[in-house]
């Protein structure tokens, strides 16, 4: 059920150089804003593999919207790039319980209580926040247990467990942090693999979080289909 002074932050997945067009467009069909983050897509392909082409440069596009932009914005974006062939983008929404910093009057300080059916949606993602260097550990886990592919951005982060200093200065080391979209009742299983072959669960070692998505678009062997 969808609210109507309820936010949405919604993601794409998208080749690089189109980053800014997906923004553009979005902006166009309702979207108060958006961020563009770069990072790396990854596939379980063979072929793709074979052509050197399985690691892709990829923009992740962040663009808050309300909740019927959110789904106008989704949609009219999928069909505009194709997501429905094959390795074209990924698109999603996520519900946001409270919104403050935006420059609309409804925005500001707006609180929207996420009803538990808003949630109940056949995909969620799975966020991996790690040290440098140890992404595709995490992508290769997740694919053992069944996952499509991933996309990777680098980040920076500093925490309790992180006390690295040189010449008496901090130093905040730089992070990874995958992203990834998959079926519900995969989640367990992948989330299991991931912990088992990085040991993600000790101090220090990283974070790993999922979160139930609506509107998914460009899974399903590339068939576009609400969720």
């Amino acid at each position: 059920m969808m609210h109507e002074n309820c936010f949405y932050l919604t993601v794409f997945i998208i080749d690089r150089e189109k980053g800014s067009t997906v923004l553009k467009h979005a902006k166009q069909n309702g979207a108060l804003g958006g961020s563009i983050l770069l990072g790396r897509g990854t596939v379980n392909s063979s072929l793709l593999h074979l052509l050197e082409l399985a690691d892709n440069r990829k923009a992740v596009v962040w663009i808050l919207a309300g909740a019927q932009s959110a789904v106008n914005i989704v949609t009219k974006t999928a069909e505009k790039f194709q997501f429905a062939k094959a390795n074209k983008g990924i698109a999603f929404s996520v519900p946001i319980s409270n919104l403050f910093g935006t420059t609309s009057s409804i925005g500001v300080g707006t609180h929207c209580h996420i009803q538990e059916e808003d949630l109940m949606t056949t995909h969620q993602t799975i966020i991996a926040i790690i040290e440098k260097g140890q992404a595709e550990r995490v992508v290769e886990a997740a694919r053992q247990a069944g996952a499509y592919g991933a996309t990777i951005i680098n980040a920076r982060g500093s925490g309790i467990h992180e006390e690295y200093k040189l010449f008496a200065i901090e130093i905040e080391p730089e992070k990874e942090i995958v992203l990834m979209v998959v079926k519900s009742e995969q989640v367990d299983k992948i989330c299991k693999q991931i912990i088992k072959e990085t040991q993600i669960n000790e101090p220090g070692k990283g974070v790993l979080f999922t979160q139930p998505i609506n509107h998914v678009f460009g899974l399903d062997e590339g068939t576009v289909k609400a969720k």
